[in-house]
């Protein structure tokens, strides 16, 4: 089940569902760029899609893993 979320009130209110992601922690991340080559080896090389989905998985039996999805980045930054 996806739950858009659009205003920071939608937002504060799933963070406060989610305890901050408290005892979380990230399993997996998948970024889709929209280019790609075709068949006949031709390529579009805008990254007309920029989204990202991140796996998380928490230390709670109610929401045990949730899937996030941004989508339209303008950018991303990621420390280990």
């Amino acid at each position: 089940m996806w739950n858009e979320l659009r205003t920071q009130h939608e937002i504060d209110n799933f963070m406060k569902e989610i305890i901050g992601f408290h005892d979380s922690c990230i399993k997996e991340m998948k970024y889709s760029s929209g280019a790609y080559v075709d068949t006949n080896l031709s390529m579009l090389p805008v990254n007309t899609k920029r989204t990202l989905t991140v796996l998380i998985q928490r230390q709670f039996d109610d929401i045990s893993a949730l899937e996030l999805e941004f989508s339209e980045l303008e950018y991303i930054r990621m420390y280990p």
